[in-house]
């Protein structure tokens, strides 16, 4: 909510998908004079740079690799666009994906943690400690493989995650197979997840160099009944 307040304009890169949380997260109005761009992430690069170019967003938020690669194209000047933030979600942000955004716009880049079931539950400050969990949105619990506690956080396989904020469809204990270590801290009242792995996506490439991200096959698949798990 602060980031939306001090940007005019936001530029968001969602899941062509409604089913998809990177959906579902930007429909809440930011503010009344906040003007928000949706760009579909199967559009092709050339469509996705002229939607960006004709917005020129303040903000600009989306999956960690896709940004990655809007940011390569800003650095080799086929991208003009300057904005002044930036947020990454649905993907672990890699070091090298952070500072190649860095690069390109000279902002910070503020990563985000959720799940199209719970919503939001992790969130980046400028330190770049780590993801301070929402626990006023949600609970999450450290579990094994047989879904047990675990007395340290490198042991945790699972998650357990219950809304609180959720009264239409309420979800109490739900699996999530992201694998994050959680640990206390005394800083802010809000434990600290270090990093987030297990949900890295690979891009299909093509030849000349075309690049597609898997969210463009993801939602298509999604739809029908002979696959049961799309990775």
């Amino acid at each position: 909510q602060r980031l939306g307040k001090s940007c005019g304009k936001i530029s968001v890169v969602v899941s062509p998908s409604w089913l998809h949380m990177s959906q579902a997260v930007n429909v809440f109005n930011y503010d009344p004079s906040t003007r928000v761009q949706y760009i579909s992430a199967d559009l092709p690069a050339k469509e996705m740079v002229e939607r960006l170019e004709y917005f020129h967003p303040d903000l600009l938020m989306g999956f960690t690799t896709l940004i990655a690669e809007l940011a390569h194209l800003a650095t080799r000047g086929r991208l003009n666009i300057r904005p002044n933030r930036v947020c990454t979600h649905s993907e672990p942000l890699l070091d090298d994906d952070r500072q190649v955004i860095r690069e390109a716009w000279q902002v910070e880049v503020n990563n985000l943690w959720g799940s199209t079931e719970v919503g939001v539950m992790g969130f980046e400050d400028d330190q770049h400690l780590g993801l301070w969990i929402a626990e006023d949105c949600c609970l999450i619990e450290m579990v094994d493989e047989d879904l047990q506690p675990v007395s340290q956080p490198q042991e945790a396989k699972n998650l357990l995650a219950t809304s609180l904020i959720n009264h239409t469809f309420p979800l109490i204990r739900y699996v999530l197979d992201d694998a994050v270590p959680i640990e206390e801290s005394e800083d802010r009242g809000f434990r600290l997840a270090k990093q987030i792995t297990g949900r890295a996506d690979r891009w299909f490439v093509y030849p000349d160099n075309v690049k597609v991200h898997p969210i463009a096959f993801r939602h298509v698949l999604g739809q029908e009944k002979i696959f049961r798990n799309i990775r």
